[in-house]
Parts: structure tokens; C-alpha cells; sequence
């Protein structure tokens, strides 16, 4: 449906920029990633921006294209629908992909501290840890592959 026809079947009431704005986020390309970690990585540091707990003085100022943002707000949405708690591309029914368990993946990524002390505070060894945080990567490597914001 086109923007105009879906003007026409909605209607567009004098300010109604969130439905301009949710028809453009439709029509935005999300990005790809070559990998889990980008992707992941990427969606915490726009997380964080989202919540105003990060100031990029940089971008202060450097204004960004429409098509940009869309890109962006296209990107966030489709990484959104992956981290839910149960995902139709999950292979065990059963399983859930908490927010603890991203916490976990997302430490492990940056390093902050050092994986054998995530290690030593979750009560795994370093391979239990390696095993834990590859099965959660493996099932986001599908739900975002099915979701096309993985390359490959």
C-alpha cells in the first residue's frame, strides 16, 4: 500500500507525525551485520543513547539524514522483535532468552571485566561460560538471520 492510499485509509489528522514517521520506519531498510556481536554491540550502544545515559559530544550538532534515522529506528525495531523471551525461529519451545542472559552475552562481548570473573560470579568455569554464551549467540545468529539483519 502506498503512503498516499495509506493516508487515504487511516487519514492524517493536522500533526499526526507519529503515523508519518511509523510509515517511514516501514519502508526504511534495516542495516545488516556480519555479525552477532556487531549487532549486539550496536543495539546496547543505541539502547544506552535512548535512555540518555550516553552523550555523543562528536554527533553534537552533526545533523544526519531522514534516511539515515530510518535506517536506525528500522534497525532498533527489527534487533527489538530478536530479543524477545520466546521467538518463533527458536528450535526448543522451552527455551528463554532473558534479559539476564543478553546481560551475560553483552559482558562477555566487551570485556569490561574479565570472563573469568563473569565466570567465577555466575559458579561456571570459563568453558561452561564459553558453552553458555555461544548457545545464547547461536540462537540470536537465527532469530536475526530470519529477520534478515544478519549477512549470510
Amino acid at each position: 500500500m502506498a503512503k498516499a492510499e495509506m493516508k487515504a485509509a487511516y487519514g492524517s489528522p493536522a500533526g499526526s507525525e507519529p503515523l508519518t514517521a511509523a510509515l517511514r520506519e516501514l519502508h526504511a531498510v534495516p542495516r545488516s551485520f556480519r555479525t552477532v556481536r556487531g549487532a549486539m554491540l550496536w543495539y546496547a550502544a543505541q539502547r544506552a543513547r535512548r535512555q540518555g545515559r550516553a552523550i555523543n559530544l562528536e554527533a553534537v550538532g552533526a545533523p544526519r539524514s531522514q534516511a539515515s534515522l530510518d535506517e536506525a529506528e528500522a534497525t532498533y525495531a527489527k534487533l527489538c522483535a530478536c530479543l524477545t523471551v520466546h521467538d518463533a525461529a527458536d528450535l526448543d519451545p522451552d527455551f528463554g532468552l532473558y534479559p539476564l542472559r543478553l546481560a551475560h552475552l553483552l559482558v562477555w562481548y566487551r570485556a569490561e571485566r574479565s570472563q573469568q570473573h563473569l565466570a567465577d560470579e555466575m559458579g561456571l568455569t570459563l568453558r561452561e561460560l564459553s558453552k553458555y554464551c555461544a548457545f545464547t549467540e547461536s540462537v540470536l545468529r537465527r532469530r536475526m538471520r530470519e529477520r534478515g539483519l544478519i549477512d549470510g
